[in-house]
Parts: structure tokens; C-alpha cells; sequence
């Protein structure tokens, strides 16, 4: 697998697909971390990735932080979606790590 220039200019789209198109390209995009992850042994970890920001500034990260960074960014989504429900009120499903570990 390759990694490449992320195609996104801005933080956010000008239009947002719709709730079909979203879960379609969620599902492509989980099936490539998963076959990608596979591909990996654990020095590929260490290996430097040298990107730019949408803003152009330049960056760099290690394969194994942008996976951090990656799973700590979809934890603080639930946690925000799970806050707001309980402010409408409504009671979420659980979403603890723990919980769904037991789950499996």
C-alpha cells in the first residue's frame, strides 16, 4: 500500500454527503486502515511520514502516532455526539472501550 497526498484543501467540505454515501465511504475507508494495518510489521511503526496540513504548513509523524492520533480523534467524536444527546435529553448506548470489549 501507498500513502498519499491527502486530497483535502480545507478542515470541513462545502457539501456533505448523504447518510448512505457517508456509511459507504466510512466502510471503504475502515476496510483500507484494516488491510493497510495488516501490512505492517512493527518497525514500519518508527517509519517518519512527512505531510502538509491543509493550511500548508509542514509536518511529520511516526506511522504509529498518526494511528494514535487516529483512534484518540474517534473517541473525542463519541464522546462529543454522546454529550450532546444527553443534552437533548436522550440516553446513548454505551460506548466505553471496556463495555465493548465485554461485548465481543
Amino acid at each position: 500500500m501507498c500513502i498519499r497526498d491527502s486530497p483535502y484543501t480545507a478542515r470541513n467540505t462545502e457539501q456533505s454527503p448523504s447518510l448512505p454515501q457517508l456509511w459507504e465511504m466510512q466502510q471503504d475507508m475502515d476496510q483500507w486502515y484494516l488491510d493497510y494495518a495488516a501490512s505492517l510489521d512493527t518497525a514500519d511503526l518508527s517509519k517518519v511520514i512527512e505531510f502538509k496540513f491543509v493550511d500548508g504548513a509542514a509536518g511529520k509523524m511516526t506511522i504509529g502516532e498518526i494511528f494514535l492520533h487516529i483512534v484518540n480523534h474517534g473517541t473525542y467524536h463519541r464522546g462529543f455526539v454522546s454529550d450532546m444527546m444527553y443534552q437533548i435529553p436522550a440516553k446513548p448506548s454505551s460506548n466505553d472501550f471496556t463495555v465493548y470489549l465485554q461485548s465481543k
